[in-house]
C-alpha cells in the first residue's frame, strides 16, 4: 500500500519534504527549498531516498499524512521546473569564469573565459568538452548563481565576437 506525507518545513534541510512510501520504503521524495525543487525516485538518484523504513518512523514527527492526489501534484510540479533552462555564473579558480546553460539535467552550451580568453562549447561545438555535470549533481549552492537566460545570451554573443577577432589575428 502507498503512502504519502508531507513534512513542513524540516529545520535540517530548511524545506518543505514530501515522500512516497510503498510498504516499508521510500520510492519518491522531493524537497521544495528556496522555491526550488529536487527529487529523488527509485530510478533516479536512489541515494538520496530515505532508507528508514516507515515502521521505524515515529509517526507523530509527520505534519500529517497527504492524498496521492496532493502528493502527484507536487511531484508533477518539480518535474516541470527542472526541466526549463537555467543559467549559470560560476567564478572557478585560476582566474577562470564559466558560464553555463541547462536544458533540463544536461548542459547545453558553455562558455569558459580564462585570463581574457574565451571558449564555447554546445551540442554542436566541441561537444566532448561541454561538462558532463547534471544539474542534479551539481551542488545545491549552484543555485545562488543562477542568472537570467538574457544574460547568458549576451556572454554568448561576446564569446562569438571574442573568437572571431582571434581567429582574425
Amino acid at each position: 500500500m502507498k503512502r504519502y506525507f508531507k513534512f513542513d518545513e524540516n529545520p535540517e534541510v530548511r524545506g518543505v519534504l514530501y515522500y512516497e512510501y510503498d510498504g516499508e520504503y521510500n520510492v519518491r521524495q522531493m524537497v521544495l527549498k528556496n522555491g526550488r525543487w529536487q527529487y529523488a525516485s527509485e530510478e533516479y538518484r536512489r541515494e538520496y531516498l530515505a532508507d528508514q523504513p516507515l515502521s521505524q518512523d515515529d509517526p507523530e514527527t509527520w505534519n500529517h499524512e497527504i492524498s496521492r492526489e496532493e502528493f502527484e501534484a507536487a511531484w508533477n510540479e518539480a518535474i516541470k521546473e527542472r526541466q526549463k533552462k537555467h543559467s549559470f555564473k560560476m567564478i572557478l579558480p585560476e582566474e577562470k569564469v564559466r558560464y553555463c546553460e541547462y536544458e533540463g539535467e544536461n548542459a547545453v552550451r558553455q562558455v569558459d573565459r580564462t585570463n581574457g580568453q574565451w571558449k564555447r562549447y554546445s551540442e554542436d561545438l566541441r561537444r566532448g568538452e561541454l561538462t558532463k555535470l547534471t544539474l542534479s549533481e551539481s551542488d545545491a549552492a549552484i543555485w545562488k548563481h543562477e542568472i537570467s537566460g538574457e544574460e547568458f545570451e549576451a556572454v554568448w554573443r561576446e564569446a562569438i565576437k571574442a573568437e572571431w577577432k582571434q581567429a582574425q589575428k
